[in-house]
C-alpha cells in the first residue's frame, strides 16, 4: 500500500544512519493533522515520499486554514441554532 518514507535527501531512513526523526517531536512541533498531511501529500499507492520540513509546514498550515474556515462558520450562525450532535 505504501512506500518508504525518506528524509530530505532521500536515502532511508535508518537509525545506524542517524536520519531518523521521532514522530512524537514532529507531532509536538507542527502538529498531528500537519504531519498526517505531509505523509499523505502527493503520494502515489507504493511510491517512497521524502519527509521534509517544507512539507511539514504546508500541512500545518493546511490545517490551520480549515481550522480557521470552521471557526468562522460557526460564528456565522447564532448560538444555539447548530446542532453539533452526530445523529446515526
Amino acid at each position: 500500500m505504501h512506500g518508504l518514507i525518506r528524509d530530505e535527501k532521500g536515502e532511508k531512513m535508518s537509525k545506524t544512519r542517524g536520519n531518523v526523526r521521532d514522530p512524537v517531536d514532529i507531532a509536538s512541533e507542527y502538529g498531528t493533522d500537519a504531519m498526517r498531511c505531509a505523509f499523505l501529500t502527493g503520494l502515489a499507492p507504493g511510491a517512497d515520499s521524502k519527509l521534509t520540513d517544507v512539507k511539514l509546514e504546508n500541512g500545518r498550515n493546511f490545517a490551520n486554514k480549515l481550522w480557521n474556515a470552521t471557526r468562522f462558520v460557526l460564528r456565522s450562525f447564532p448560538v444555539g441554532q447548530i446542532d453539533l450532535k452526530i445523529k446515526t
